[in-house]
């Protein structure tokens, strides 16, 4: 009689597995679609698909403004961008033939670095000659006192770090450099790009052209750039968000099944329960510590699966991406477990005993 006060071995099992079954399919997911848009973004020369490009022009009439007031070009650019950009987070970088003169702050897609680091936003300003290169440059390298340098168009600039991945990518061709570094002239020739992790970058343009317009001598032209290879080949199911709504629907309608099927294998035995004058509430946490311990168990399997793959570098993510992942899908798991005995109460609440009984 006592053991048909807890829920079944089935019950169990059931529980066990859709703790561990969402938690892990939500991780692996999340993770498979971000490490797709990394490769898709290095496809496309580390440029993210919501990128606006544009060119900026500068008004020939007001070309003595910068040697009159003494200060360089870039710094009045510079000067025109800050007006948009105190509280946004922001990636520009204008693209001259394989060098990239970059200026960010905040929350922005930054290319990776093999070693050394990259500059600093602050740093991303100054006057100072900094270069990241990829690893296909390394031989232009030359020390000057113990200091790699490399020269390029624009001088000689100090090398402080080298891009690209493990594996070869079209990453290792690229020169990023500070933009601060590059007179107004030169800076403005280029194919600008504008991205960001956080702001929409649409409306981060037209924030920017506004601004520019307002400063007098700027005028900023968005250019609608054909799509990539990587584009057109990625635009099948996987990209797209009817896989994800797929998957979502199916983990949401295993959940149903298992609950109703929780539900409907506990009620004899709460129905024993109240008979035997339990109240409703003592009742379903009798009827529940087989749930959270069969739960909590399935959420442990579930983060150590992700904490293995972490380590073991299954993902081509920072490792820091994938362990939160792993804890907010946990969080999930852990909101899927108390759903057990809010619903098993509700149903507890409203059976027939006598029907319950039969």
């Amino acid at each position: 009689m006592r053991s048909k006060f807890f829920i079944s071995l089935s019950n169990v099992a059931a529980v066990f597995l859709l703790c561990f079954c969402i938690p892990f399919s939500l991780m692996f997911y999340q993770n498979l679609s971000r490490e797709y848009d990394y490769n898709l973004m290095i496809g496309r020369g580390f440029i993210s698909s919501n990128s606006v490009f544009f060119s900026v022009q500068v008004d020939p009439d007001y070309g003595a403004v910068a040697s009159e007031s003494g200060s360089s070009g870039s710094e009045n650019f510079f000067h025109s961008v800050l007006d948009f950009s105190s509280n946004k987070s922001y990636l520009m970088v204008s693209q001259i033939g394989v060098v990239r003169a970059a200026t960010y702050q905040g929350d922005v897609h930054l290319p990776p670095v093999l070693s050394g680091r990259l500059f600093t936003s602050a740093e991303s300003r100054s006057d100072r000659k900094l270069a990241v290169i990829g690893r296909s440059h390394m031989d232009s390298v030359w020390n000057d006192g113990g200091t790699p340098m490399i020269t390029l168009e624009y001088g000689d600039y100090e090398v402080i770090g080298v891009l690209g991945l493990q594996q070869a990518s079209t990453i290792d061709e690229m020169i990023f450099i500070n933009a601060g570094s590059l007179d107004e002239e030169t800076l403005t020739s280029g194919l600008f790009y504008l991205d960001s992790s956080k702001d929409s970058p649409d409306n981060l343009f037209q924030e920017l052209s506004t601004r520019l317009s307002a400063a007098g001598r700027f005028s900023a032209n968005e250019i609608d750039m054909s799509p990539t290879a990587v584009d057109v080949i990625s635009g099948g199911i996987f990209y797209s968000s009817l896989l994800k709504g797929i998957i979502y629907t199916f983990l949401f309608l295993i959940f149903l099944c298992t609950l109703v099927f929780y539900i409907q294998n506990c009620k004899s035995r709460a129905a024993l329960l109240l008979l035997n004058g339990y109240t409703y509430r003592q009742t379903v946490i009798r009827l529940s510590v087989s749930v959270f311990a069969a739960g909590s168990v399935g959420v442990i399997f579930s983060v150590a699966a992700g904490f293995v793959m972490a380590v073991c570098g299954f993902f081509q993510l920072p490792t820091e991406t994938i362990i939160v992942s792993v804890l907010l899908s946990s969080l999930y798991a852990l909101a899927v477990m108390l759903l057990f005995p809010v619903s098993l109460y509700f149903a507890v609440r409203v059976m027939n005993l006598p029907e319950s009984l039969r």
